[in-house]
């Protein structure tokens, strides 16, 4: 396929698309003649499928695209039926990928040389984690291209994704500077994802199943928010009265919450509440065979 700059592309990609967004190149980065760009797109909403009333407002972001983006049958076609639609071209571009890869090579470049003169060891970094994440945290502010592709994190409302400051650190990252961030109330983690602080939400816990087993029922909770411990949490009933104490068992997720439980997760919670339920009759069992 012969290649093409990002400019000389998009006056087809406009005929086609239309003005909204437009995009501006903020930084070229060229691998084997392939140009990647860390690009700023504007905007306005033209359906606002949040129904929060934001049609007619405009937006405005950072992104990193290449060529695949803008080319005709790699990032996008003409269907007959739906009009311009979007193609995995881009996704599978390897270029793109190399291109973070390169960025955070060359951060981590420009700490060695902040922090640690002389130096080519990334190891020699990790007593400066906090600096590193405060100065991220700056250029990601700032709209600078940290070695993402600018869509993650910022979908979420954060800043970077925590493995992102792990691989410009060479994998040497001082694991107590998070917490301590949180502390000082500078940071919050959601998910993996740095964030800006904000106040823990009250824990709350919605329930997901119920097992019913004659006078008995077993229920299980999942957390509301990432704030809460990510559990299960279990309790068995019998009638309106709580069998599991006090302190109800908690059953850790092994997966991210974000789109739902994990299958695999719902089964253990399963099996792990019927267990509760065989014990609470067996005890209820004892204890009455006793009061008689």
């Amino acid at each position: 396929m012969e290649e093409h700059m990002i400019k000389d592309l998009l006056p087809h990609y406009y005929a086609a698309h239309g003005m909204n967004p437009t995009f501006k190149n903020v930084r070229s980065i060229i691998i084997d003649g392939h140009e990647v760009a860390w690009m700023e797109y504007r905007g306005t909403v033209t359906y606002d499928i949040t129904g929060e009333g934001r049609a007619g407002q405009p937006y405005l972001g950072r992104k990193l695209y290449c060529e695949c983006h803008f080319t005709e049958g790699v990032g996008w076609e003409k269907d007959a039926t739906h009009g311009v639609v979007g193609l995995m071209g881009p996704d599978c571009c390897v270029r793109r990928k190399t291109a973070m890869h390169l960025r955070r090579l060359e951060l981590q470049s420009k700490y060695l040389t902040r922090f640690a003169p002389g130096s080519s060891d990334p190891y020699s970094l990790v007593e400066y984690s906090k600096n590193i994440v405060l100065d991220l945290i700056e250029r990601a502010k700032a709209g600078e291209f940290i070695g993402e592709t600018g869509e993650g994190a910022s979908f979420w409302g954060g800043y970077f994704y925590f493995q992102t400051v792990e691989s410009i650190m060479g994998g040497y990252f001082d694991p107590e500077v998070i917490p301590s961030l949180m502390s000082e109330k500078i940071i919050s983690l959601n998910g993996g994802i740095v964030s800006p602080y904000r106040e823990p939400l009250p824990p709350q816990w919605h329930e997901y199943l119920s097992i019913e087993d004659g006078q008995f029922r077993g229920r299980a909770s999942l957390p509301t928010h990432e704030d809460m411990p990510q559990t299960w949490l279990l309790e068995v009933f019998m009638g309106d009265r709580l069998l599991t104490g006090k302190h109800p068992h908690e059953l850790p997720l092994t997966h991210s919450r974000y789109f739902g439980p994990d299958t695999s997760d719902v089964a253990h919670a399963e099996t792990y509440l019927r267990r509760l339920i065989a014990d609470a009759k067996e005890q209820e069992r004892i204890e009455s065979k006793y009061r008689k």
